[in-house]
């Protein structure tokens, strides 16, 4: 290369004139080597042209060590990207793995909350289910009780195929309130030596529409239409005591739990042997036949 950079530098002194002659007229037809530079250039052409394969080996090898420089330089970049790639993978796979964890523990406090919450609700619904059960065994026994207080005929006359008027009082006996719904009420003409008949149809005559009564207060029902009238031939059975006038009964209520119940009566006319045509004397006593006198 320097051989070739110094033929190029000095070929144009070579070119002046026609002769090319010896060393001392290239020297006189070229100024340029002349001196102590022209001295320095022709050493090293001299120097090049002696030496040209071992300069070769040289520039080969300063190639041969520039392309392994390269080659060493281009293998750290390599390298380099490699590992900033694994790198990031491993932030990747690092972040990855820490989002798993996170996910997984916020799916155990889900799951956590969620069992809690169940559990929660059990014991709200236990704690529900034994104030019902308390509230129910309260109101059992804490209950109202109603009876029939008093029954008796309201009008003058009941035997020449009038119609009997009754009125009544209920009281509750209980402990707590009663709510009114119903009362029916019918009658049986049985002859002396024999019992009542069972037959619990009995039609309702009035309708109590809800009312509350609270423990100790009566409940009047004056003048009720008991939609009966005795026949003639009734009549002379009950005068001359061969037959009883039964009036049977029943009133519906609820207690405090919703739950209906019922008080059965059973009333049985006392005619007296004197004075029987005075309806003012006549009673209605209670018949304690269980079919029809009893409290739910």
């Amino acid at each position: 290369m320097f051989a070739d950079w110094e033929y190029s530098s000095i070929t144009p002194c070579y070119q002046q004139g026609d002769n090319r002659g010896n060393e001392n007229e290239k020297q006189d037809q070229c100024p340029s080597l002349r001196g102590p530079i022209g001295v320095i250039l022709r050493s090293v052409d001299t120097i090049v042209e002696g030496h040209h394969d071992a300069l070769l080996v040289i520039e080969t090898f300063f190639i041969a060590l520039f392309t392994l420089t390269l080659w060493r330089s281009t293998e750290k970049l390599w390298k380099a990207a490699a590992d900033q790639l694994e790198h990031a993978e491993t932030e990747a796979a690092s972040t990855e793995f820490n989002r798993k964890v996170q996910y997984d523990q916020i799916s155990e406090q889900i799951e956590i909350l969620r069992r809690s919450t169940e559990a929660a609700e059990g014991a709200a619904r236990a704690s529900s289910d034994q104030a019902q059960f308390a509230r129910e065994e309260f109101l059992y026994t804490q209950r109202p009780k109603m009876r029939l207080k008093h029954f008796w005929l309201s009008n003058d006359n009941i035997w020449n195929e009038k119609p009997i008027i009754v009125s009544f009082w209920c009281v509750n006996t209980g402990t707590s309130n009663a709510t009114g719904q119903q009362i029916g009420l019918r009658h049986f003409v049985v002859d002396k030596n024999e019992r009542l008949p069972i037959d619990p149809d009995i039609p309702t005559l009035v309708q109590i529409g809800g009312i509350p009564l609270t423990p100790g207060l009566n409940w009047q029902f004056p003048n009720i239409d008991t939609k009966t009238i005795l026949t003639r031939g009734q009549a002379d059975d009950i005068w001359r005591g061969k037959c009883d006038l039964y009036f049977i009964g029943y009133i519906s209520y609820f207690d405090g739990a919703g739950r209906m119940r019922i008080t059965g009566f059973c009333r049985k006319l006392k005619v007296p042997e004197k004075d029987w045509g005075d309806i003012r004397k006549c009673r209605f006593q209670v018949e304690k036949d269980p079919d029809y006198e009893y409290e739910d």
